[in-house]
């Protein structure tokens, strides 16, 4: 009986430790730095479908490095990196 209550209380415990929503990590900029890895390698244009929220954005990576995506995805073009956001008054937002 003993033992039954010890079970239970360690695993209400390790209940209330678990975080109430696991994120996965954004792996956007790393599906796009591949693509463009594989398009400066391969010298074609690799295109790849990522998933933003609840929208679909489509990001294509040049053989010369550029990468050309949808507005929603906010990535720059020469680089691939994502763009920060800003303010009304054209400011980088801190995170």
């Amino acid at each position: 009986m003993i033992v039954l209550v010890v079970i239970g209380v360690v695993a209400s415990v390790a209940a209330l430790a678990m975080p109430n929503k696991v994120v996965p990590l954004d792996d956007t900029p790393h599906r796009i730095a591949n693509a463009r890895t594989k398009a400066l390698r391969t010298g074609r244009p690799v295109t790849v479908t990522i998933q933003l929220n609840t929208v679909f954005a489509v990001a294509t990576a040049m053989p010369d490095g550029s990468v050309l995506a949808d507005s929603t995805a906010k990535t720059e073009r020469m680089t691939g990196q994502p763009i920060p956001p800003r303010d009304s008054t054209g400011k980088a937002v801190q995170q």
